[in-house]
């Protein structure tokens, strides 16, 4: 990958990598936050699964695996070194399908009006109703959700792309080319933990889940990691 944008994906040798990975780590942790993540290789691995998916237009990504693997702290890195925009949802105890409905228009507006590439990372604790997975499925499928906006809304919404459209050649109306723009720039990035006993049932029920999607399994560290990894932490060498 290269910062600022998806670009050709090239071929680079493990430690050429693990370098780009750690300056862009770096580079995050002094202007965002601390993202506590070790280099190993099995951890430059998954970073570069994530890379590759979200290199490509409208790739998408299905992330399984238990807790504390470090799926949130991978996509937000990539993200970050690509320059992406990365949102996900505030759920509240009151939260609902209304309010994702909000959520996923802020973020295809993004992507379709816009242009910009965005990451829509969501997690299995935040379907907090069935109909919100049932959403994303459609959108996984299609690109879009019937019904999503009204015919009042989508007027205005839609008058910056008139002229782009033209230029562009190629689309029937404003609307087609709202819904290709998204299809293009926008990633949705699903995070689910296969021991929840809601998993099978969710990806039975939304088959765009996994058709739709690159699937990364990242399970439980492997014996050699774990031997590395308290070797990579401060003070355990000396």
């Amino acid at each position: 990958s290269g910062e600022g944008g998806a670009g050709t994906l090239v071929r680079v040798k493990e430690e050429e990598y693990k370098g780009l990975v750690a300056n862009g780590l770096m580079l995050f942790e002094r202007e965002e936050k601390d993202l506590s993540i070790l280099l190993f290789k099995e951890i430059l691995d998954h970073l570069a699964r994530v890379d590759r998916v979200l290199s490509q237009d409208g790739g998408h990504l299905l992330l399984v695996g238990r807790g504390g693997v470090g799926r949130r702290s991978a996509a937000t890195l990539i993200c970050y070194m690509h320059r992406y925009h990365f949102a996900t949802c505030k759920v509240t105890r009151e939260y609902g399908l209304s309010h994702f409905k909000g959520d996923l228009k802020a973020v295809m507006q993004l992507a379709g009006i816009d242009g910009e590439k965005v990451c829509f990372y969501l997690e299995d604790h935040q379907f907090v109703d069935d109909t919100i997975l049932e959403t994303v499925n459609s959108l996984l499928s299609a690109g879009e959700v019937p019904g999503l906006y009204s015919h009042e809304e989508l007027e205005p919404l839609l008058a910056p792309l008139k002229e782009m459209m033209l230029d562009e050649g190629g689309y029937r109306t404003p609307y087609d080319f709202f819904v290709a723009r998204v299809k293009k720039n926008l990633h949705v990035c699903l995070s689910m933990d296969s021991t929840n006993e809601k998993f099978t049932t969710q990806c039975e029920s939304n088959p765009a889940v996994y058709t739709s999607c690159n699937l990364l399994w990242m399970g439980e560290w492997t014996r050699a990691s774990m031997k590395t990894v308290p070797l990579m932490l401060e003070g355990v060498r000396d």
